[in-house]
C-alpha cells in the first residue's frame, strides 16, 4: 500500500534521520531538499493485554505554528510553512522502513495528526466519507475526565528540582483518582502517602529505566485491582470530608480557648 502511494506522489526525499530512540519509541526527522521544511515524526509501540502488537505514528503536517502561544515551543517558531501531501506520506513510508529494518513486530495501524486550524473543515468532510478517519476537537478542561476514565493508568511524574516539587500534590493525581484510574507517581513523600493510603497505584523513581520496567511489568489483574481500590478511595476525597478538617483547624486558631482545658 505504501509503495503504491509513493508511486503516485513521486516524492524524492532523503533517508530519515533517527534523532532519539528509547524504550521502543522512535523519533525521526525528514528534510525536504526543495523546500527546506523539516518534519518530525514519532513511532510509538503499542501492545494489548493479549500481547497483540502494533505501532502508532504521530506525523507533522506543518513546520511551526501561526498561533504563537508563549507556552508552546512549536508556537514560538511561528509558521514556517505547510508540508505537502508528499512530505506527509513520506513520513509514513519512512516509519514503515525503519520498522522493517529493525524487524519490529506489528506495522503502523494508527496515524495521528495533532493540531487545529483552517483544515478542520476538510478533516470533518473526510470523516463523513471514510469510516477510518476520525476528528476529535480540542477537549474543554471540564470534559477531560470523560476521556481520562477510559485509560488504563494515570501517570503523574514530577522531577525533584526543588522542595516545592518534592512535597507537591499535583491536581492531576486527584483528577486521575476521581476518574477511577490507578496511578503511577513519583516516589516523593506526599504523593506516596496518598497512593499508599488509597492502595490505588504505584510509586517509582523518576528514571526512564525504572518507569519502563514498572509499566511493562503490569498485568491486567494488577491494573484491575488498583482500579477497584481507586474507585473506593475517591469516595473519601472531597469537600464533604475536607471541610471538617479545615473548619476544625480554623477554630483552633481563632478560638483556642474553647478547646483548652483549665489548669488545675
Amino acid at each position: 500500500m505504501i509503495e503504491n502511494i509513493l508511486d503516485v506522489t513521486k516524492t524524492e526525499m532523503p533517508d530519515p534521520e533517527v534523532i532519539e530512540e528509547s524504550q521502543g519509541v522512535i523519533k525521526f526527522v525528514l528534510k525536504n531538499p526543495a523546500t527546506l521544511l523539516r518534519s518530525e515524526s514519532v513511532v510509538i509501540p503499542m501492545r494489548s493485554y493479549h500481547n497483540e502488537r502494533w505501532h502508532t505514528l504521530c506525523v507533522s503536517s506543518q513546520m511551526g505554528c501561526s498561533r504563537g502561544c508563549s507556552f508552546c515551543a512549536t508556537g514560538k517558531l511561528n509558521l514556517k510553512g505547510n508540508l505537502s501531501t508528499g512530505d506527509i506520506v513520506q513520513q509514513l513510508a519512512s516509519a514503515d522502513s525503519i520498522l522493517m529494518q529493525k524487524e519490529e513486530l506489528g506495522g503502523i495501524r494508527n496515524i495521528v495528526f495533532m493540531g487545529m486550524g483552517s483544515l478542520d473543515v476538510i478533516v470533518k468532510e473526510f470523516e463523513e466519507r471514510f469510516p477510518n478517519i476520525h476528528f476529535h476537537p480540542a477537549v474543554r478542561p471540564q470534559e477531560v475526565h470523560l476521556y481520562t476514565r477510559d485509560c488504563d493508568v494515570g501517570i503523574s511524574l514530577i522531577e525533584n528540582v526543588c522542595l516545592s516539587y518534592y512535597l507537591s500534590l499535583p491536581n492531576k493525581l486527584f483528577e486521575y483518582i476521581m476518574s477511577g484510574l490507578p496511578v503511577i507517581v513519583s516516589d516523593f513523600p506526599e504523593m506516596t502517602a496518598v497512593v499508599n493510603q488509597g492502595r490505588c497505584g504505584w510509586t517509582v523513581p523518576v528514571e526512564k529505566e525504572a518507569v519502563f520496567s514498572l509499566i511493562s511489568g503490569l498485568s491486567k489483574d494488577d491494573v484491575d485491582e488498583k482500579r477497584s481500590n481507586a474507585l473506593e478511595y475517591r469516595k473519601t476525597l472531597g469537600w464533604h470530608n475536607e471541610e471538617k478538617v479545615i473548619v476544625s483547624a480554623l477554630r483552633n486558631v481563632l478560638h483556642p480557648n474553647e478547646h483548652s482545658k483549665p489548669e488545675m
